[in-house]
């Protein structure tokens, strides 16, 4: 997941819960452009988990797909796996 995948999460999250972006940069002591600037590269786990408690998650539900809302009854997914040693493919599912 990239970081303008956290950010778009983040930022839903921020403006639904009527959060403004100062407060953010005042709760994690740094700047706008630092702020701004967390998104430009890879966002470690530390930032991650700041940015997730001050909207109020945890940090794993930033980095959840949005297409994790699937119906938990739904057939499991069986990807494709191809043996690298015989070139047959595996079956393997994902419960």
């Amino acid at each position: 997941m990239n970081s303008d995948t956290i950010r778009e999460k983040f930022e839903a999250l921020r403006v639904a819960k009527g959060i403004k972006i100062a407060d953010v940069c005042n709760e994690m002591n740094i700047s706008r452009q630092a702020f701004n600037a967390y998104f430009k590269r890879s966002i470690n786990l530390a930032t991650l988990e700041k940015l997730a408690a001050i909207v109020g998650v945890e940090a794993w539900e930033l980095l959840k797909p949005e297409d994790s809302n699937q119906d938990e009854n739904a057939t499991p997914k069986t990807p494709q796996i191809i043996c690298p040693y015989c070139g047959k493919p595996l079956n393997v599912t994902i419960l």
